[in-house]
């Protein structure tokens, strides 16, 4: 019976411990004031993609003028689309898909239904995709498993491999 006790009464402790209560990072004096910051890094870390100021718009360059812009590594579909004057060759980055007629797109996301489809901003693509045949096919569709890097040129409306 006395070992029942002690061990009620310990067991009692730990969950008063373990329990409710404001204890932690969050009882530090002004820690109401500061937001969640769980996954943050620290600017320049190289674990961390450093992306520059969160409420900027994605498709515009913070150095957005009239001029196009000619861009330096791989932009999404939807940022090639907002900025619609591109000189040169470039690469855009996103998810491929190819119909049973020939028919190429690239898309910003994928709507996981079977076989998926594209979701989201979308370029058509013309000229030949060098890797077709890598590319996971059923029921005449084509697509890309996860998004693809793609060079060409941009004419407004469509993505010229190339």
């Amino acid at each position: 019976m006395r070992n029942t006790i002690a061990l009620l009464g310990a067991l009692v402790l730990v969950l008063a411990a373990c329990g409710g209560g404001d204890s932690g990072a969050n009882s530090l004096p002004g820690a109401d004031d500061n937001p969640d910051v769980a996954g943050a890094c620290l600017a320049g870390d190289p674990d961390c993609q450093d992306i520059g100021d969160p409420n900027a718009d994605p498709g515009v360059p913070s150095d957005a003028t009239d001029e196009p812009i000619t861009p330096s590594s791989s932009l999404t579909v939807s940022q090639v689309l907002a900025a619609g004057s591109i000189d040169g060759s470039f690469v855009v980055s996103g998810f491929l898909f190819v119909d049973a007629e020939g028919n190429a797109v690239l898309c910003d996301l994928v709507l996981e239904s079977y076989p998926p489809q594209c979701g989201g901003d979308s370029i058509a693509v013309a000229g030949e995709i060098p890797f077709l045949d890598e590319l996971t096919t059923d029921q005449g569709l084509h697509w890309s498993d996860g998004p693809v890097e793609l060079e060409g040129t941009f004419d407004g409306t469509t993505f010229t491999i190339g």
